[in-house]
C-alpha cells in the first residue's frame, strides 16, 4: 500500500510540460518464484554447470484522486511498473577452475512510459528480450581476463501508444573486455 505516491503529470494548457504531483493511493502486489539448480545432479558430465531463474508476477493499480487532472485514467497499474518480470541465467563455474561463463536473459513485460493525457491514451514501451554473456579467465592468483556481450539479440525498444507506434530504436551491442586485480589483503592468521 502506497499513501500519497509520487505521480509524474502533464500541466494543463503548457503543451507538454511535466510535474509531479501525489496520487490518492496505490497498491502494489505480486509474487515472486526463485530457484538455482546445480545439472550435476542429472549427469555427472554437468557438474560445473548451474541455472538460476527468477519470475515475478506482479499487479499494480493507482488512484489519482485530485492529482493529475489532465491525465486521461483517473485508475491505472503504476507508471513503470510490468505485470511480469523473467529473469534466466545458465553458466559454467567449476569450484576450482580457471575459467567461468554466465548467459543471462531477461525481459520484462509492457509497462507505461508515458501517462496518457487531455484525453489521449497511455504509451506503453512494449517487452523487450535481452540476451547477454559474460566469460571470465583466471591467468594468475590475483588476476583476470573478463569478456562481456550485452543484447546478443539486438532487439528494438518499441513504444505504443493506442496500439498503434510511437517510437522505436535499436539500443545496439555493446562489448567489452577488461583485466582485474584482486589482491588478498586479509591478515594471515586473523579471521
Amino acid at each position: 500500500q502506497f499513501d500519497a505516491p509520487i505521480e509524474r503529470t502533464t500541466v494543463a494548457g503548457t503543451g507538454g510540460l511535466l510535474t509531479y504531483e501525489n496520487a490518492d493511493s496505490a497498491r502494489n502486489f505480486g509474487v515472486e518464484i526463485e530457484g538455482f539448480m546445480r545439472l550435476g545432479r542429472f549427469a555427472e558430465p554437468l557438474a560445473d554447470y548451474f541455472a538460476s531463474a527468477n519470475i515475478s508476477a506482479i499487479e499494480s493499480k493507482v488512484e489519482l484522486g485530485s492529482a493529475g487532472a489532465t491525465q486521461t485514467s483517473r485508475s491505472r497499474p503504476l507508471q513503470g511498473q510490468s505485470k511480469y518480470l523473467a529473469n534466466i541465467q545458465m553458466g559454467y563455474k567449476p569450484e576450482d577452475g580457471r575459467w567461468e561463463a554466465t548467459a543471462l536473459y531477461n525481459v520484462a513485460g509492457k509497462r507505461i512510459a508515458q501517462v496518457g493525457a487531455i484525453g489521449l491514451p497511455d504509451t506503453f514501451e512494449q517487452p523487450f528480450h535481452q540476451l547477454d554473456f559474460t566469460a571470465r579467465y583466471r591467468f594468475a592468483p590475483e588476476w583476470s581476463f573478463g569478456f562481456r556481450l550485452k543484447n546478443i539479440l539486438d532487439e528494438s525498444v518499441e513504444y505504443t501508444q493506442g496500439g498503434l507506434p510511437t517510437r522505436e530504436y535499436k539500443p545496439g551491442r555493446e562489448i567489452g573486455f577488461s583485466i582485474e586485480w584482486a589482491p588478498d589483503f586479509s591478515v594471515p592468521g586473523k579471521n
